[in-house]
């Protein structure tokens, strides 16, 4: 019974102490709430009083940082840093922070800063526009100048790379960008990579209609039309071993970036030099694709509710045509991609302007070639790899700029070779030399252009008394085209100089204006075709005189400008548009 009771009276003590400590735990929250909410309601006043309690007592009283070594100056720096970090404490009252400073001692040299908390590593994704749009500019530096990864991230590293975006920040950039298309392995046996040509098309066209909708003056998406696309490849020799073939598309349409970089998009690249073999195989993914979209003319992409018509055309430098539609090479019997033209017939400039395209004998077509393919005549040996029109298969205006220039330097060349052996034949062998060809090379110097020509050595190490000269750009080509005809006059034969000098600048007149035309006229048209005879009638007068000119001298390329580019510039609104991207 006494037990009983001594027990209630513990229980009841016990129950006493528990709600006195859950009462005292309650005040106790209560208190460091309101502790918390006082500290967070006045943090301002507090910072204030801490940073006023400060000792500003900042100043240096050994050696400069100058004069003392790198241990030394690597604590005076983070002296100096703790600071300046402390006597700038009052930028926070202007509602600002403060990231980075930089001082430079007598010497010039600068000892930057960096007050940022870079504990916690950026993710690309993060980063606001412009600085992805800085992370992009670096990579693109990196990739066309061949910067690897290592090297880039020592320089990070280095005294003054504190301003550059971090390594792995470009790192996530590359593989961002990788994320956006589909590369895959080419079919066959040659190395190369791929995009899906129709996707990558279908992401081009949605972003241009995009555009358009845009645009104050399209007002419905009823008025997109046919939209043209260009499809173009050309060969890239990289190494003395090693050549690439890049095939590209653009759309025609896109008046602003067709002729940039921005504007063509590359779908393949293969390792190896030009063949039909190499292109039948490798390419045959794209060309399926190409061959299917030609047939079904309509394209159906995101946000159009209906398909939108589109027609493909082909452009290129003239080997690639030629290979592509299963024709031999540019010096066979008839090289023309557009007409049956035999070559000993090219200098003829009798003939009207649309001769080749309305007589059914001369003409070619799709069809034709197929046929002549079969029974390998009229020089076509295989299949067109492509159902393109020929209409639509248009001449690259500067690759034929670069061709024709080729032919006029090479012809000045020979010229001064010839002047200068015919000199030799009186002089003994120790006094022979090459006084109108060093003459013509300074000439062409002179231009503000890097030049020089050789003489080839046989396998014997023997003079073969074949010359060579520098391969010029494109840019470069088109300030010899303005500035070497007013020079050439007193350096080259005196009894043909007026002609080849009048050939030179007609020919600059030809490309500089004619064929950058846009949109021309019939009138324009006519006098083009016109000019373009004019010219290649006194290219071929000129092989009675000199040699390099005359009627076996008519290059395809010569024949096409004056018979099958005036056909283009009807149809297709000029040629500019068709030029080649990067050359």
């Amino acid at each position: 019974m006494l037990c009983s009771k001594e027990n209630e009276e513990l229980e009841r003590r016990c129950e006493n102490l528990f709600n006195e400590l859950q009462q005292a735990k309650k005040i106790n929250r209560e208190e460091e709430d309101d502790y918390q909410k006082k500290t967070q309601e006045n943090k301002y006043l507090k910072d204030y009083i801490e940073k006023t309690g400060l000792a500003m007592d900042l100043c240096n009283t050994g050696k400069t940082v100058s004069e003392v070594k790198e241990r030394q100056k690597r604590r005076k720096i983070k002296e100096l840093k703790s600071g300046v970090e402390k006597a700038l404490w009052f930028a926070g009252t202007y509602g600002l922070n403060l990231t980075s400073a930089t001082f430079s001692d007598v010497n010039g040299n600068d000892f930057p800063l960096s007050f940022t908390d870079n504990t916690k590593a950026k993710s690309y994704k993060n980063l606001s526009e412009e600085e992805k749009n800085r992370i992009k500019e670096v990579l693109f530096i990196q990739d066309k100048f061949c910067v690897g990864e290592a090297a880039y991230h020592e320089l990070t590293m280095s005294e003054g790379g504190e301003s550059l975006p971090r390594s792995y920040l470009i790192r996530q950039c590359k593989d961002s960008m990788n994320e956006l298309c589909h590369i895959e392995r080419t079919p066959g046996m040659a190395e190369g990579a791929q995009v899906n040509f129709k996707d990558e098309l279908k992401k081009v066209l949605t972003s241009l209609i995009s555009n358009r909708k845009e645009d104050e003056n399209n007002e419905s998406q009823s008025k997109i039309g046919k939209i043209k696309v260009k499809l173009s490849g050309d060969g890239a020799k990289m190494t003395r071993v090693t050549s690439f073939v890049i095939l590209s598309f653009s759309i025609l349409d896109d008046k602003d970036s067709v002729m940039s970089s921005k504007g063509n998009h590359t779908v393949a690249v293969i390792k190896g030099a030009e063949s039909y073999e190499l292109l039948e195989t490798s390419c045959s993914d794209i060309f399926q694709d190409v061959n299917k979209l030609i047939k079904e003319k309509y394209i159906k992409i995101d946000g159009c509710d209906d398909p939108i018509e589109i027609e493909i055309c082909m452009g290129g430098d003239y080997k690639f045509l030629l290979l592509i539609m299963g024709l031999k090479g540019a010096t066979s019997d008839f090289a023309c991609l557009w007409c049956k033209i035999f070559k000993a017939l090219r200098y003829d400039m009798s003939k009207p302007m649309d001769f080749y395209i309305t007589d059914k004998e001369m003409i070619r077509t799709l069809e034709d070639i197929k046929k002549c393919a079969l029974k390998n005549s009229y020089s076509c040996e295989h299949v067109p790899l492509v159902n393109i029109p020929l209409e639509n298969i248009v001449l690259d205006e500067l690759h034929l700029m670069l061709r024709v220039t080729d032919k006029l330097t090479k012809n000045l060349i020979l010229e001064a070779v010839n002047r200068d052996n015919k000199d030799s034949v009186e002089k003994t062998r120790s006094k022979n030399t090459m006084t109108y060809l060093d003459s013509l090379v300074k000439t062409i110097c002179s231009c503000g252009i890097s030049f020089s020509v050789w003489e080839k050595k046989n396998a014997d190490g023997k003079a073969s008394g074949v010359y060579d000269f520098t391969s010029l750009m494109g840019s470069e080509k088109k300030i010899l085209l303005e500035k070497l005809p007013e020079k050439l006059s007193g350096v080259i034969t005196p009894e043909t100089s007026d002609s080849v000098i009048q050939l030179w600048k007609d020919f600059n007149n030809i490309y500089s204006h004619l064929l950058q035309m846009k949109s021309p006229t019939e009138d324009e048209i006519e006098k083009y075709f016109s000019e373009v005879k004019a010219w290649v009638d006194l290219f071929v007068k000129l092989g009675s005189q000199l040699e390099g000119y005359g009627k076996a001298r008519v290059t395809t390329y010569i024949h096409a400008m004056a018979y099958h580019v005036p056909q283009f510039m009807r149809k297709h609104g000029g040629v500019k548009k068709f030029t080649g991207q990067g050359n």
